[in-house]
């Protein structure tokens, strides 16, 4: 999940520049690492999900709306804790 961090933070830094010439304040260093952190954050939920969908799939239960939520969520939690 290292994959993101580095193309996170590059998108943050050029978005946070063009912002700057549009008009917006100038950013910090830790509005950039929050940006990082919570896509560094949602690509490993994306991985986590990724990876557990076919294994339910394999065991017979239908991908439904409901489910991939209950997991994806349960999955935060974990991680959180």
């Amino acid at each position: 999940t290292v994959s993101a961090s580095i193309p996170v933070s590059v998108i943050a830094i050029t978005l946070f520049r063009l912002f700057n010439k549009f008009g917006a304040n100038d950013s910090s260093i830790l509005e950039n690492s929050i940006t990082q952190t919570a896509g560094s954050a949602g690509e490993s939920l994306a991985f986590g999900l990724g990876v557990t969908m076919p294994a339910i799939m394999i065991l017979g239960f239908d991908l439904e709306i409901s489910r991939v939520m209950l997991v994806g969520c349960l999955g935060g939690l974990l991680g959180i804790l």
